[in-house]
């Protein structure tokens, strides 16, 4: 008698939970491996005229969560009144990316600093509008802008 996981998957976890737990595992871990973190995102950090200028770009989401807080915190790292961040390489971005945003937000007024997104692409745009998180920034067209927005 083969095994039939579809017709007995309920049969399974009510005489065998431990082996319907392996199980889940192992078809858990194949259908999700696990992620390359650091792949998909870059921060490029320079300073300008007493700010931080960064650029993020690739895809901002749950597969980089711990790739993006860190360049987050690379952000809020300086004492510079002023951090621009250019978003228009930015080609996704999640629930996740909107949340280290709006914390790197957060912490930076916190220490009367300024965060100013600058050359949103359409991606974070629309994601901006739809949640209507767009009043919650200080948004410029482009760096340059960004750099003399008040």
């Amino acid at each position: 008698m083969g095994f039939q996981p579809m017709l007995s998957l309920r049969f399974l976890i009510y005489l065998h939970p431990l082996a319907f737990a392996k199980t889940f595992v192992i078809v858990n871990s194949l259908m999700n491996p696990t992620p390359n973190n650091d792949r998909g995102l870059s921060l490029t950090l320079r300073q300008h005229n007493g700010a931080i200028v960064g650029s993020l770009s690739g895809e901002a989401g749950l597969d980089q969560e711990g790739l993006l807080r860190r360049h987050m915190k690379a952000l809020a790292a300086g004492t510079e009144p002023l951090v621009v961040l250019e978003l228009a390489g930015v080609t996704f971005l999640s629930s996740i990316g909107l949340r280290a945003l709006l914390e790197l937000r957060h912490e930076l007024k916190a220490f009367g600093r300024r965060l100013v997104l600058a050359n949103i692409s359409p991606v974070v745009s629309s994601v901006l509008q739809q949640t209507k998180l767009n009043s919650q920034f200080e948004i410029a067209p482009t760096v340059d802008q960004g750099l003399h927005h008040s």
